[in-house]
């Protein structure tokens, strides 16, 4: 990820020639497995300095007390300041809900990781979870993520009457209900102010102007970042 600053707005998570695969969207990459806990204490500050890493100021972030408890205690052990995103080599990353790859680590992924599935590590997240930490795979985590998992119904849950709800969800429960966002995202889609029919095609050319091309939160009383 050390490109060249002027090569910035070509290549703004860096060259990639030097990674595989960039997680967007994922439950957390908070160093180390959930089961440990998010006590005081649980990474230090070496921690994030002994992997490489970038750091930006970015508005758009959440403040610490209305993002997901988990990134609130990852981020302020690590000395992070407020409103301030990372981009870093992973180091646990968990779920895929959107990452990039390379065209190298496209192919890495077909021809020398896909087998993993077959094993125990069924879940593909688990999978690359694996094939970043252990098998070679570059990746890179843009930590709080920029895109997150709305909960809803489907039609797999219906089927199989599931009502499991995973730890990292469960954790951010209050705080979403609180804030009618999903976890780590400041101006999100679950409220429904971004919702429009399939025929408006007007209200779609104006979110993508607005919202989209110009960062403008259209929700009540927040405007512009």
């Amino acid at each position: 990820m050390d490109n060249d600053p002027k090569d910035a707005t070509q290549y703004p998570y860096g060259d990639p020639a030097l990674w595989d695969l960039l997680y967007m969207g994922h439950c957390g990459d908070y160093f180390h497995p959930t089961a440990r806990g998010f006590e005081d204490g649980h990474v230090k500050p070496d921690d994030l300095a002994n992997i490489q890493h970038i750091s930006f100021p970015d508005k758009t972030m959440s403040s610490f007390e209305d993002l997901h408890p988990w990134t609130t205690s990852l981020l302020s052990n690590l000395r992070v300041p407020q409103n301030t995103r990372l981009v870093h080599r992973s180091v646990f990353p968990l779920c895929t809900f959107a990452y990039a790859v390379s065209r190298q680590g496209a192919k890495r992924l077909v021809n020398e990781l896909a087998s993993l599935e077959a094993t125990d590590h069924a879940a593909y997240d688990v999978a690359i979870l694996i094939s970043c930490r252990d098998s070679g795979l570059r990746c890179w985590t843009v930590n709080p993520e920029l895109f997150h998992h709305l909960p809803g119904k489907s039609i797999i849950q219906g089927v199989e009457n599931i009502t499991f709800v995973p730890p990292v969800d469960g954790a951010a429960e209050a705080v979403v209900k609180r804030r009618n966002e999903t976890a780590n995202i400041d101006c999100g889609f679950m409220d429904g102010a971004f919702a429009y029919p399939d025929s408006d095609t007007k209200r779609l050319a104006y979110l993508r102007k607005e919202a989209a091309r110009k960062g403008r939160c259209l929700k009540k009383g927040r405007g512009i970042w």
